[in-house]
């Protein structure tokens, strides 16, 4: 059974037909994934050439609600340090899923109220944050790797050290910190 009669078989007709079946295919299971299928769908797309915050935010697109293909598209530009400060863009993808998981939607009330879930999820992220430079020294993609990749020389000089060879490495990690930080609420 693929997708698409899957959603309509749930219930979920509108949703199938209303997206026209459109990445239906490719996205991953509603349900949440264990951290090792997780782990090796995004190591397959990193094999596959997709950059490091799509492959870690790929095995999560779906639970989130998203497609893969706009999953693709939302964090496209972290890869690389491309968000400020430069953060690895392993790093950026777990702020935007943990984010989603423990951020709030609604505002901040003049008595505080919605206070407390963005205080948790700055905790979380933080917790994140920590655990990966433990492991690591650093979160940004230069420290990681040694090279600038925004200009054409840091990026061939990186591809000819071999200095990407640990990202897998770094994504493997990121999402292994996330879904610990993610069961335990």
């Amino acid at each position: 059974m693929n997708r698409r009669h899957f959603l309509v078989g749930m219930g979920c007709g509108t949703l199938a037909v209303g997206m026209g079946g459109a990445g239906l295919a490719d996205m991953t299971p509603a349900l949440p994934m264990a951290t090792e299928e997780r782990i090796n769908l995004a190591l397959e797309r990193l094999q596959q050439g997709y950059h490091c915050s799509q492959c870690v935010f790929e095995p999560y697109a779906a639970e989130l609600g998203l497609s893969v293909e706009t999953g693709r598209k939302l964090t496209a530009p972290l890869a690389g340090g491309g968000i400020p400060g430069g953060n690895c863009g392993a790093i950026g993808s777990g702020y935007l899923i943990l984010g989603a998981k423990f951020g709030s939607e609604l505002p901040r009330t003049p008595d505080g109220q919605g206070h407390e879930e963005m205080l948790h999820m700055y905790a979380k992220v933080h917790q994140f944050v920590d655990q990966f430079t433990t492991q690591y020294g650093s979160i940004t993609c230069l420290g990681l790797t040694g090279v600038n990749v925004f200009v054409t020389e840091g990026r061939q000089l990186g591809r000819e050290a071999g200095a990407f060879a640990n990202c897998g490495k770094y994504i493997s990690t990121a999402i292994s910190i996330m879904d610990q930080l993610i069961a335990q609420g």
